[in-house]
């Protein structure tokens, strides 16, 4: 009999459950790593054992490993450092790891970050294990698709993505069930191939409602300061560079304008002294690196929420987490959010890349504060019908117990 039969039929209600990823937040605070925390810690506070395997810290941050955390057990694994965020060594270590815990205590179900799950068949002792669940943010070929522009960057993209695809391939494959974060996403799989749809299921990322909430004393106060807001990582591809020189145009006509910058990054140490040289430190805040439990007050203070973003989103917890807040947001539409910002009149987007029209949309803002709040309002509603972090959890525990009762 299989192991997570035998498992199931003990009919216990708390699973055991093995999370791969290639990153969490403690390496890089970013949506994809959110959304494991964020489920890891979920399907812990329902009374499931989780155990998350993913990379080893570099040398100079392996103080910052931590193997419990909020009752979750964490497990690193593969080289110290790496030029790539996957590996081959990676993933035999992985394989390795789940192998090791697999003997020891049996897991019910097996959940993959996009491709981690890869590693589950490259070192896969005989025997039946439980079933493998995969949670696509976006594809491999999508990815490298959006932005090279010049031969240099179509190289080093090449070299960086071509070789997961397979990995990527394999790990849909095998999958019991796909979780898409979105229509789209789901599109992208079945591009891979059409059979992969009749296993997806899309499930939405969900923000944490009563942490992301409005500044209610800030509502139809028209004559403050007016806060511009971002939150991410200082590159490039993120947009930022646009955003600031958006900002410096908007700074001559309306003199109380603020904008602020939270993350660190890249740029942070350009993006400090372009400040300075344009004398404009009094009314540009860059506050590198800020610790996620400090975040939702940043975004009660702001007004209006920008992710300029010139690489491919898949459902940013950003954009989430500024609606929740009551901000107005404005998305470039490599986060994909047009139709959803459409439908519900709930933000405005404009084409990736483009300056002036992030620049025309922030002033139709800034000349119209009451839009600002309506924007605010509908965004937190939105929030609260379609994108609540225990709708999410509840989902995906759902489809664990399915593939199990099948």
């Amino acid at each position: 009999m299989k192991i997570y039969q035998q498992n199931h039929l003990r009919k216990r209600l708390e699973l055991r459950i093995c999370l791969l990823t290639r990153s969490i937040p403690i390496h890089v605070p970013g949506g994809f790593e959110k959304y494991i925390f964020d489920l890891a810690f979920g399907l812990t506070a329902k009374g499931h054992e989780v155990h998350v395997i993913t990379k080893h810290l570099p040398r100079k941050r392996a103080k910052d490993e931590v193997s419990m955390l909020n009752g979750v057990h964490i497990h690193y694994v593969g080289p110290r450092s790496s030029l790539f965020w996957y590996s081959f060594s990676f993933f035999i270590e992985m394989g390795k790891k789940l192998a090791q815990l697999q003997h020891e205590s049996p897991f019910d179900i097996i959940h993959s970050n996009n491709l981690a799950g890869f590693s589950l068949y490259l070192v896969r002792p005989k025997g039946d294990w439980p079933p493998l669940v995969s949670t696509a943010h976006g594809t491999t070929i999508s990815e490298f698709r959006t932005h090279p522009k010049t031969l240099f960057q179509k190289i080093r993209r090449s070299v960086r993505f071509l070789p997961v695809i397979p990995p990527e391939y394999v790990t849909f494959l095998r999958s019991k069930k796909i979780i898409c974060i979105n229509s789209r996403v789901k599109k992208l799989v079945e591009e891979m191939n059409p059979k992969f749809g009749k296993k997806c299921r899309i499930i939405l990322n969900g923000v944490d409602t009563s942490l992301f909430y409005p500044n209610d004393s800030r509502v139809n106060d028209y004559k403050r300061p007016l806060i511009i807001l971002y939150t991410g990582t200082l590159t490039h591809s993120k947009g930022v560079p646009r955003l600031y020189q958006a900002f410096k145009e908007l700074s001559r006509k309306y003199p109380t304008l603020r904008l602020r910058l939270v993350g660190g990054g890249p740029l942070y140490a350009e993006l400090s002294r372009q400040v300075h040289s344009d004398q404009l430190q009094t009314r540009v805040t860059l506050d590198g690196y800020i610790n996620p439990s400090n975040m939702a007050e940043i975004y009660r203070q702001a007004d209006i929420f920008v992710l300029p973003t010139e690489s491919q989103e898949g459902l940013s917890f950003s954009i989430l987490e500024a609606l929740a807040s009551g901000l107005a947001v404005i998305a470039s539409d490599a986060c994909h959010m047009e139709q959803v910002f459409t439908r519900y009149h709930a933000g405005l987007t404009y084409k990736s890349g483009d300056t002036e029209m992030l620049l025309g949309l922030l002033e139709r803002l800034l000349e119209n504060p009451p839009l600002v709040q309506k924007l605010g309002e509908i965004g937190r509603a939105l929030v609260l019908q379609k994108y609540r972090k225990e709708t999410m959890i509840n989902k995906v525990e759902q489809v664990y117990h399915t593939i199990l009762q099948n």
